[in-house]
């Protein structure tokens, strides 16, 4: 049903620039431009086409400098959540190298910088390679929110390993905040 309102709506555009056209021809018009001591004499049909002209470079100019650097963000964004995606797929899989190397190419993006390099650690922790985990975690220490997460997972990382000190590490935290328990929290 729409592609009959779409050809009812340039058929009419058709017969507007066909009345338009009969009528320039008949009398073409004459413009003339007087600016700071410059003249120009020209027929509204150059007018109008000089405007055309002048319309469609303004357009591509705003396309380049403003459409196509938001649609790259869109596309890089979207690409860095599938990529956590299939990470965490593969991890939940038991694809672990896999899942690593997805998570840390999804780590790319800022907004999921964070939860991407602390799957990744996960990862690498249930690989048991200890070198990469510490490297991950340094990583997300610099971000704002993993100065406090990247810390405590290391800690308990450590405690499940049976290091008394990173046990105690974690008692002082959580007695440093006072925070109530999580299910009694309101």
């Amino acid at each position: 049903m729409s592609w009959i309102f779409r050809l009812a709506l340039f058929l009419l555009l058709a017969l507007l620039a066909a009345l338009l056209g009969y009528y320039l021809r008949l009398d073409a018009g004459m413009v003339y431009l007087r600016f700071q001591g410059w003249e120009v004499e020209t027929t509204v049909v150059f007018l109008g086409l000089a405007g055309l002209l002048g319309a469609a470079l303004a357009f591509a100019i705003y396309t380049l400098a403003v459409r196509w650097p938001r649609r790259f963000g869109w596309h890089r964004r979207a690409r860095a959540t599938a990529r956590l995606d299939q990470g965490l797929v593969l991890a939940f899989e038991g694809n672990l190298h896999d899942a690593q190397r997805a998570l840390l190419e999804a780590s790319t993006e800022p907004l999921q910088r964070l939860s991407a390099l602390l799957s990744a650690a996960e990862v690498a922790h249930l690989r048991g390679e200890t070198g990469l985990v510490d490297e991950i975690l340094r990583s997300a220490v610099e971000l704002e929110r993993g100065k406090h997460v990247a810390p405590l997972l290391a800690d308990a990382w450590r405690a499940e390993r049976g290091d008394e000190a990173a046990f105690a590490a974690i008692v002082k935290r959580s007695e440093a905040s006072n925070a109530p328990p999580r299910c009694c929290a309101r």
